[in-house]
């Protein structure tokens, strides 16, 4: 046989002496058979395989499997001095047999063309080395010829590498994951390793490994590798024997200290029979996945993914943290009653509410990518943290995407439903401050309750929701009612729950198309009930807030409230427009409050623009269209730079009912842009004009506190001060 140079191939020669039995000089007969010597040489004596410049060596009982001019199936030993391979056969061996080699040997291997073998699901590296076990080789089939028999040294037998070896450099260009590697795992999309056969018949180069059943294997280390922050020169190199082939999957990373990353191998390499491959694995694009911490307010569990997370919500009173930005595949809503800290790490695709019933604390975290669509939730309640929450808080949280009714999701106008950008239905004393809500929220069916950040608040015991910003879009066709940019309704049990909504901010748009869709304010939908309770009405005060984007529905839509309460220092700059007011309406267009059960205080209404046609007694008006319970005051409020529809009032559209002072307006026109003419001065329906262009000191002397509250817009009028989220 002619001398070849194969790439990562060991050879090794096997001389036959004689294969007569009176000169085969090696043939000794035994009780069992004939025995037999096979010299192992090559040119690295004792070399049974070569890869990558790694010379791996037989060891003393290493088992090789032999056909050797019989159907059986053999197994011959490697000697003490790794220079032979003995063997004993039942028959002798002559000119003509064909003698076929393989490691290693497979007991069960009755058939030659389809051998068993085995590439290790679980491997070890010694010194840098791949595990040489795990690699199967096998020779091209061997005829004994004449020449043989003569005596001359001929016939080698060449060892072919079955399998190729890939390299993982394991090395992080974020300083902040670093550490020593135990041990890498590869999962791939295919099966590359396990249990298989190979047709020893044929020729090793070509022939291929059959019936893979493995996609995972595991390189251990003798010695964890320190990582680096260069590939080529300072990574921790993990080698693992696998079958040639194209693969795409997940590598997992275990360090030392037990600390675990998932890297995704998005792009397919390919690797060919007896070659190495290098891929690179970079821990900074990798997640951590290891949980650490025992879970305690001292020492929270620190999670890196969705199943991590998952299973530590679902333990009571577990105080978590975000290690890592976490991606959801799925979601399922999971009751919670311990802390999660975000961290400042964000939440991804969450197309379920996070927590069903959320009794406990979520802050500082970001939901991105929200597509909480069309599902049926329990107690017809939606929002991105919570369907419901009772004494619960949620502060620091931002949330992005796009969320849905169903056709059951507020199926009713009291009670229990309610859809949020935060949450569904709250009662008990939840608190809800600084979030930021970008969530288009879209109704698709009868729904009622439905809040940029709150749908509905029930039985409370002095909810808040202060420094909160709405900047998405409620939109939906039908006859809905009882939405707002902040909350959609106070379902009026416990009166004498002193509620609040504070220094929140609507930038966002609402638009209701149905013509019959009413009790819809930038701010606050609607109050049931209309009982006062002190300085609260219904137990509920808004104070410090502000809508500056555009609202559209049918009646009783205001800048601030549908159906008001307690209304104090709020500010209103953009578009208020009612699209169908009736007679039998509960009330018309307003800046501030279209149907109001309590006061309205140091409200100013500045370059809004207040339109809708003008039922009996519900005109448009730059505060309030009507009264709607109670006796409510209206003092110390003003308009400035305002268009109002042609008909309607500057401050009052009815004063049945309303006392007022101290109201003043400025520079307002109708929605033509021709001058107003003001209400009757004896019913005080639109208090006075300012006498000149106002300025600071005029609202100060109106009461404004100018110290904590507001501030002077060079555009002529007061703004807030503080309002909305800090974070975004």
């Amino acid at each position: 046989m002619k001398n070849r140079t194969i790439i990562g191939l060991a050879l090794i020669a096997a001389v036959f002496v004689s294969c007569d039995k009176e000169l085969f000089q090696n043939q000794n007969i035994v009780q069992d058979g004939y025995k037999y010597t096979f010299k192992i040489t090559s040119e690295q004596p004792g070399t049974r395989a070569v890869l990558d410049g790694n010379t791996i060596q037989w060891e003393a009982g290493d088992a090789v499997g032999i056909y050797a001019g019989e159907s059986s199936n053999v197994s011959g030993t490697v000697s003490s001095d790794r220079k032979y391979l003995e063997v004993v056969v039942a028959t002798p061996i002559v000119a003509g047999d064909v003698v076929e080699a393989y490691y290693p040997y497979a007991a069960g291997a009755t058939v030659a063309t389809a051998v068993p073998v085995v590439i290790p699901t679980s491997q070890t590296v010694t010194g840098g080395v791949y595990d040489a076990d795990a690699m199967p080789s096998a020779i091209k089939p061997l005829t004994v010829s004449p020449e043989i028999v003569s005596g001359s040294a001929k016939g080698n037998m060449e060892f072919f590498n079955l399998g190729s070896v890939v390299r993982f450099h394991v090395y992080s260009t974020d300083p902040g994951k670093t550490g020593s590697v135990k041990s890498v795992s590869f999962t791939s999309t295919t099966p590359f390793a396990g249990s298989a056969t190979y047709d020893i018949t044929g020729d090793p180069e070509s022939t291929a490994l059959l019936g893979l059943d493995a996609s995972t294997v595991t390189t251990t280390l003798d010695t964890p590798a320190a990582v680096g922050s260069v590939r080529e020169t300072t990574s921790a190199q993990a080698p693992m024997v696998i079958a040639p082939g194209n693969y795409k999957g997940t590598v997992t990373v275990t360090m030392a200290d037990a600390t675990t990353y998932i890297y995704d191998i998005v792009n397919p390499f390919s690797i060919e029979r007896s070659a190495l491959k290098p891929v690179g694995v970079d821990l900074a694009r990798a997640k951590v996945t290891t949980i650490e911490g025992s879970g305690t307010s001292v020492d929270p569990y620190i999670v890196h993914d969705a199943t991590g997370l998952a299973a530590k919500m679902a333990e009571s009173k577990a105080y978590i943290k975000l290690g890592s930005n976490i991606l959801l595949d799925e979601w399922t809503s999971i009751n919670f009653d311990g802390v999660l800290d975000g961290d400042g790490n964000s939440i991804g695709g969450l197309t379920q509410c996070f927590t069903k019933d959320l009794t406990g604390t979520v802050k500082n975290v970001k939901f991105i990518d929200v597509n909480i669509g069309n599902y049926k939730s329990s107690d017809n309640c939606k929002g991105v943290v919570a369907q419901t929450a009772s004494n619960a808080t949620i502060s620091g949280v931002a949330a992005y995407g796009t969320m849905s009714t169903s056709t059951t999701d507020g199926n009713t106008s009291a009670d229990y439903s309610g859809v949020g950008g935060v949450v569904g239905r709250a009662s008990g004393a939840t608190t809800i401050s600084n979030c930021y809500i970008d969530v288009d929220i879209e109704i698709v069916a009868k729904a009622y309750l439905v809040g940029g950040i709150l749908g509905n608040i029930r039985e409370t015991d002095n909810i808040t929701i202060s420094a909160c910003t709405y900047a998405g879009t409620i939109s939906g066709g039908g006859d809905y009612t009882k939405i707002g940019g902040i909350l959609g309704r106070k379902t009026n049990v416990k009166e004498t729950s002193n509620d609040i909504i504070q220094n929140c901010l609507v930038s966002g748009n609402i638009a209701i198309t149905g013509s019959g869709s009413n009790m819809i304010g930038g701010i606050f939908g609607a109050l049931q009930g209309s009982k006062v309770s002190g300085d609260y009405v219904g137990g509920i005060t808004i104070k410090q807030c502000a809508f500056t984007g555009e609202l559209s529905a049918g009646n009783t839509v205001g800048g601030i409230a549908g159906v008001g309460c307690s209304v104090r220092d709020c500010f209103v700059r953009g578009k208020v427009q009612g699209t169908n007011v009736t007679n039998s309406s509960t009330g018309g267009s307003a800046g501030i409050v279209s149907a109001a059960k309590g006061a309205i205080e140091h409200c100013v209404v500045a370059g809004a623009r207040i339109s809708g046609n003008n039922g009996d007694g519900r005109a448009t008006a730059g505060i309030v269209s009507k009264q709607n319970g109670n006796t409510p005051a209206v003092n110390n409020n003003a308009v400035v730079n305002i268009h109002v529809q042609e008909a309607g009032f500057a401050i009052m559209g009815s004063t049945a009912n309303l006392t007022a002072s101290n109201n003043r307006w400025w520079g307002v026109k109708y929605l033509d842009d021709s001058a107003y003419v003001p209400g009757d001065p004896v019913t005080v329906q639109d208090g006075a004009a300012f006498a000149a262009a106002p300025a600071q000191v005029d609202f100060e002397a109106m009461g404004f506190d100018f110290t904590d509250v507001w501030k002077w817009n060079a555009a002529g009028y007061p703004e807030l001060k503080n309002v909305g989220a800090s974070i975004k």
